[in-house]
């Protein structure tokens, strides 16, 4: 299956109410940035179809392409991403507005992170009492994990 930014930014458009020429855009630049053996095709559409907003999926597009730049070799980072979402009781989209925000997070506090260890950060907000009681998405515990403990990494 190959890409088809147009038809998924159309797709994307239409259910989330974005413009059309934003979701484009970041669908087309993922796909310029990202090499195919690290992300593939097929697991970019569905980051780009469990995003949100244009701006979440380039969030997590740019930390995909960080960590495919500083780890060549360290193996299949979507394939890491989807164990972990799919191990727990949140989306994928959940997911990506958890990555998206903690990202923030971090640069509003003058720090920074591997994505790796930022999903390992995310993974324990999943694990705490806070998200096993439920009733609470995942970004609201993120916010209160990083409220309360902050992020030693």
């Amino acid at each position: 299956m190959a890409f088809d930014a147009a038809s998924l930014a159309q797709e994307k458009a239409t259910d989330s109410g974005h413009p059309l020429s934003e979701w484009l855009k970041a669908l087309e630049s993922a796909r310029a940035s990202l090499k195919p053996t690290t992300i593939s095709d097929e697991a970019l559409s569905r980051f780009a179809r469990a995003s949100r907003t244009p701006e979440k999926f380039t969030v997590l597009a740019r930390l995909l392409y960080g960590h495919e730049k500083s780890h060549a070799n360290a193996g299949n980072i979507a394939g890491v991403i989807f164990l972990y979402t799919n191990d727990s009781q949140f989306s994928l989209g959940d997911w990506i507005d958890s990555i998206a925000y903690f990202h923030g997070w971090l640069a509003a506090n003058g720090r920074k992170a591997e994505f790796l260890s930022m999903l390992e950060y995310l993974e324990c907000s999943v694990a705490s009492p806070e998200a096993q009681d439920g009733g609470q998405s995942l970004l609201r515990v993120v916010e209160e994990m990083l409220k309360l403990h902050g992020y030693e990494g």
